[in-house]
């Protein structure tokens, strides 16, 4: 037998046992491993062979050798409550080497892509990522009713996370159009921290009082003490200052305006100083402490449109209670 005759054979040989597998799986041949999915009244069962599971699967293979599965009559029992048996199927399916594509809904791909991630398949979590990354944009415009849970999931990959984030600053219209009230506030201030979103400040201001928050107003003397009294640790807040020509100026705090939180340098969104009322950057937007004017000086955000000193009739804080 010549050498490649030899390798002809291999090969049918290797095509032959994927097929085999394939045949086990449709066929359900000599299963005797049941996996319990869901629970509640929606348990599922599915079929499959120990032997298969244990070579194709490190999870597996401590199942059954670390006592995670339990033998009831002649069946190993292995249940997972909380995988659907759309996605735990799949993942059977494919360690019996039946082909798997990207055509499934993509509630069922965010699935399989935890549950592989999970049970240690990274050769399907790593496809499925691949997938995720090359196609954010389309997987987003088609399945707007998921962003949140895109968001829920990505946040947990430094890599996916950062995509996403790209992706929202370009396009924020895909999470700020929709009545999404439970968008974290970790997002919101990534997004609102980033140059390069493409959202107009008041527009970004509008959208996160519509889409996530409810408010209660109330109006502060121009006293920094007053201020800090009735503002300190209350979480986010809005600033709107009534000027004396009748323009509104103003800002929206993420973080909180406590004197003793020390202003990030890299990012200065805002200072926290006792003389001061509210302050945005070290110097763009500030009231010091009695005077009936605020200054607008250009330092660390990028374009404010205005400068100078302002005469102030008074001034209004909003605090942002997010809604349950």
């Amino acid at each position: 037998m010549s050498c490649l005759q030899f390798l002809q054979l291999q090969q049918t040989n290797i095509e032959k046992l994927l097929n085999d597998l394939i045949s086990s799986y449709n066929n359900k041949k000599f299963p005797d491993t049941k996996i319990i999915v869901g629970e509640k009244g929606k348990i599922e069962t599915i079929y499959a062979n120990s032997f298969i599971l244990k070579i194709r699967s490190e999870y597996f293979l401590s199942a059954f050798s670390e006592g995670w599965s339990r033998k009831v009559d002649k069946y190993f029992v292995i249940k997972k409550p909380n995988a659907t048996l759309d996605s735990m199927n799949i993942i059977i399916r494919f360690l019996y080497n039946v082909d798997f594509n990207a055509s499934h809904d993509m509630r069922t791909l965010l699935n399989i892509f935890l549950l592989a991630d999970k049970m240690g398949i990274m050769v399907l979590h790593d496809e499925l990522k691949s997938y995720f990354i090359e196609n954010i944009i389309t997987i987003m415009k088609n399945n707007p009713l998921l962003i949140l849970e895109f968001v829920k999931i990505f946040i947990l990959y430094d890599d996916l996370n950062e995509l996403l984030l790209k992706a929202l600053c370009l396009n924020p219209a895909l999470l700020f159009n929709f009545d999404n009230k439970e968008i974290s506030e970790s997002i919101l201030y990534e997004l609102i921290s980033r140059s390069e979103l493409c959202l107009e400040e008041n527009l970004l201001l509008s959208r996160i009082i519509q889409c996530c928050w409810i408010q209660i107003g109330f109006q502060i003397s121009l006293k920094s003490e007053t201020f800090h009294k009735n503002c300190d640790g209350k979480g986010p807040t809005i600033v709107i200052i009534k000027l004396l020509d009748g323009d509104l100026i103003g800002g929206y705090n993420l973080l909180d305006w406590e004197v003793n939180i020390k202003p990030r340098s890299e990012e200065m969104a805002i200072s926290c100083r006792s003389e001061y009322g509210p302050t945005f950057g070290s110097t763009d937007l500030y009231i010091q402490n009695g005077l009936d004017f605020c200054m607008v000086i250009n330092s660390h955000y990028e374009s404010l449109n205005v400068s100078g000193r302002f005469q102030i009739v008074s001034y209004e804080i909003l605090r942002v209670i997010k809604q349950r």
